[in-house]
């Protein structure tokens, strides 16, 4: 019961999270591609989090095939968000 309410406020929080990536204050600043960023992070934990279950769930599993089916999911957002970070801070450093 709780995982699923937990589920919901991650998701929702990560769709306040794409509207939030519109508003001029984040466009100004240049956060726009951050905020789309940590958005994606957040829609795909619980899908993630459900693979890792998944993944650990034989009987012969360890908490590593866990870890390994999260990350696996969670590895191209990741990297997405790694990214608009990386062109932050080189815009910012550019326009300073």
């Amino acid at each position: 019961m709780y995982y699923y309410l937990l589920m919901l406020v991650i998701i929702v929080i990560s769709i306040g999270l794409f509207w939030m990536a519109g508003l001029p204050k984040i466009n100004t600043k240049n956060l726009s591609f951050i905020m789309i960023g940590l958005g994606l992070n957040g829609v795909t934990i619980p899908v993630s989090s459900l693979i890792g279950i998944m993944a650990a769930g034989a009987p012969n599993s360890t908490i590593f095939d866990f870890w390994r089916g999260l990350i696996f999911i969670q590895i191209i957002p990741f990297l997405i968000l790694m990214i608009g970070i990386l062109k932050w801070f080189k815009n910012s450093i550019t326009n300073a």
